[in-house]
């Protein structure tokens, strides 16, 4: 018995083994993309990936639907099986209601996943409501831009940025810069270089600036990129910096590191993007 539950990109299906009128197994599989088939696509598929390489067939299989090209798949499952196996929708009776059971199954698996998701989804929704308590910003800090800068002495210098959206990456935004105006050990310099690139570039397309700006350093990188956001008119944008020594975070005109616990979920998020930021950063300047 064959039981299906879709519900726009995921699904479940259900198997369950029945001998003398026993279940004797069941097996239950996820499914993702599936948003735009149809319940007879799905079952065409799974059936042909599902019976590919079975050592044992029924005799006969209980299905929710009939499969797209079912007479293909009827033809393709008879030789697999070197007997005839007899696809059935039933309508009434125990075969019915051994369906509906198996439907029931896949139904409830389903809900549960969806349900986990739903939960992970608040997880990170979680991290960004304490970043913005922590940082007392006007507005959840949904897109998050971060930079760094990775040279040998000034030498083959070049700067990363990654974009998080939601609390996660977001590998298709990120970009990677090869610094142009120093040849020389110059942090500041560097960053103010490719962030200016950066927004002055978002500007002329006119598209949205990120909710928050995370540069890796101190008060001196911090300044840097503060100030190239007052040459280009951008006012009221929020930008930080963390310290790789102590994890401490610094905000524009504070003179100490703002006093973030460290155990806070939005600090462990800024050290995470912060990480993701070096990575990058180091991957590009070894090519």
């Amino acid at each position: 018995v064959i039981a299906l539950a879709l519900e726009e990109q995921d699904g479940c299906v259900v198997v369950f083994k029945i001998r003398d009128g026993k279940v004797i197994g069941r097996q239950h599989f996820y499914l993702q993309g599936v948003e735009e088939k149809s319940l007879p696509e799905v079952l065409s598929h799974f059936l042909q990936q599902y019976y590919l390489e079975m050592e044992y067939y029924p005799n006969q299989l209980l299905l929710p639907d009939h499969p797209t090209e079912e007479d293909l798949i009827s033809e393709w499952l008879n030789k697999q099986a070197g007997q005839k196996v007899e696809l059935i929708v039933p309508q009434q009776g125990e075969k019915r209601k051994l369906l509906e059971l198996c439907q029931k199954n896949a139904r409830f698996l389903l809900d549960e996943l969806l349900l986990q998701k739903d939960r992970r989804k608040e997880a990170m929704a979680f991290n960004i409501k304490i970043l913005q308590k922590d940082l007392h910003l006007p507005h959840p800090p949904r897109v998050i831009e971060a930079f760094d800068i990775s040279n040998l002495q000034g030498q083959d210098a070049v700067a990363s940025m990654v974009y998080f959206a939601n609390g996660k990456p977001r590998k298709s935004e990120y970009r990677h810069f090869k610094i142009r105006s120093k040849d020389s050990p110059d942090d500041f310099a560097m960053m103010r270089e490719v962030v200016y690139r950066r927004y002055h570039r978002l500007l002329e397309e006119k598209r949205p600036l990120p909710d928050l700006i995370l540069i890796d350093g101190g008060k001196g990188q911090l300044s840097s990129a503060f100030q190239v956001m007052a040459e280009l008119g951008i006012a009221d944008q929020p930008v930080i910096g963390l310290a790789k020594r102590l994890e401490e975070v610094f905000i524009p005109g504070a003179g100490e590191a703002q006093n973030i616990p460290r155990s806070s979920a939005g600090l462990k998020l800024l050290q995470q993007i912060r990480d993701e930021s070096h990575r990058f950063a180091i991957s590009y300047h070894r090519q």
